[in-house]
């Protein structure tokens, strides 16, 4: 059975072949033709099919492709039909690997009436989609299609699917599987993304957020379907309290197919340090699965596991400070280590508490914090969550390391 197979990837179009109940074998190793295994009515042949706009490079003794055709078969060509499976292994030897990560193919059946056909064509729409992308393949004249196996070239410009219809042969009606290969160039240059992604990271550890973010933002452009940079985009931003982009990348994140995407997710969930700002937002819960904003005010203090509150700078007489309160009682008072970013000079660790009452505790040897502040809470500026901030002697504080690294 020859089937009429119609790709359409951002208005071109490629011819592929289909037979009557077929297997895929594999690629070449230099990807230019590839071999399906069809069973027919006198028992299995196979077919070497040319890949869309490369030169077969089969042996010479199979036969030349006559002119508008794409495959040659054992059931025209003695050299192949005389073709054990050792052999043709050899020759094709390329298996494949399954649909890469980030990318999903399902398929719609449906039918489309015309004057030249009034009964109707059943087609077999097939969908690749990646990220914001996607890519639609026509199989025509398969009644009642299904999905079957689909296996990609090694190097992900190809792929070969099975396609599950009804047919009524010589031999007798049941389910067959055509077996359509299409080319495809799926954009994106996963390594170079990944290098990208990388120096992302470099930064990041310096705590240069301005050239990670760059860098990340690179990734993405280089591969919109790699999800870590992504998520790393997330976390950078929420350092520097950029609430927008946070969502936009967790909802892009919430969307993927990837496998990954949902530990990703788990881990901003788990207690993830960098998203600590962020996870004060209604939205940022909602796509990291956390229940609401705790109105107990002792629980929103501790609810993340890095318990780090933060006041930024604001010239050298308001250093930067930052909070690690603990959740751990002991005696009447909680521990909380306080750090001090002061001018010039080494950053200032020491040890002091607060308490039920929402008083922290400090001493002298902290500039501009006082000694026993009473906690008032607020918003944070540009947010709409009452609690997502709180005031110390006229300190603002959030959630989260500082925005702006002390120097």
């Amino acid at each position: 059975m020859r089937a009429l197979i119609v790709a359409s990837v951002l208005s071109s179009t490629t011819i592929a072949y289909a037979g009557t109940d077929d297997v895929f074998t594999g690629w070449s190793t230099d990807g230019s033709y590839y071999v399906v295994k069809a069973d027919t009515c006198g028992g299995t042949i196979s077919r070497f099919c040319k890949t869309t706009g490369k030169t077969p490079t089969w042996p010479a003794k199979l036969g030349a492709l006559p002119a508008d055709e794409e495959c040659l078969d054992g059931m025209t060509q003695q050299a192949i039909a005389d073709l054990d499976d050792a052999a043709i292994k050899k020759l094709a030897p390329v298996a494949g690997t399954k649909t890469p990560a980030g990318i999903n193919v399902t398929l719609a059946a449906k039918k489309v009436k015309t004057a030249d056909d009034p009964d109707g064509d059943s087609q077999a729409i097939i969908t690749v989609k990646r990220g914001a992308r996607s890519w639609t393949f026509t199989v025509h004249d398969v009644p009642k299609a299904t999905l079957g196996p689909v296996t990609w070239r090694p190097d992900k410009k190809a792929f070969a699917v099975s396609v599950g219809n009804e047919h009524r042969s010589n031999c007798e009606l049941t389910t067959f599987h055509t077996v359509d290969v299409f080319e495809i160039d799926l954009g994106g240059d996963r390594t170079a993304s990944q290098a990208a992604n990388v120096r992302g990271m470099a930064a990041y550890k310096k705590k240069d957020y301005a050239a990670a973010n760059t860098a990340f933002l690179d990734a993405i452009k280089l591969d919109d379907s790699n999800i870590w940079p992504r998520y790393n985009h997330a976390s950078t931003t929420s350092i520097v309290g950029d609430l927008a982009v946070v969502r936009a990348e967790l909802a892009w994140l919430k969307k993927s197919t990837d496998p990954d995407a949902p530990n990703l997710l788990k881990k901003g969930l788990d207690g993830d340090p960098d998203l600590d700002f962020a996870s004060t937002d209604p939205e940022v819960r909602k796509l990291l699965g956390a229940p609401a904003y705790p109105t107990d005010e002792m629980k929103r203090l501790t609810e993340r596991s890095s318990g780090v509150w933060s006041s930024e700078a604001d010239g050298c007489e308001k250093p930067t400070a930052m909070l690690k309160l603990s959740s751990q009682k002991k005696g009447v008072d909680w521990p909380m280590e306080v750090t001090v970013f002061i001018c010039n000079a080494k950053p200032k660790i020491g040890k002091s508490s607060y308490n039920p009452s929402l008083q922290l505790y400090f001493n002298g040897q902290y500039p501009s914090l006082g000694d026993q502040v009473q906690v008032v809470w607020t918003r944070c500026p540009g947010s709409d969550v009452d609690g997502s901030c709180f005031t110390a002697n006229g300190r603002m504080f959030h959630r989260g390391v500082p925005h702006v690294p002390a120097k």
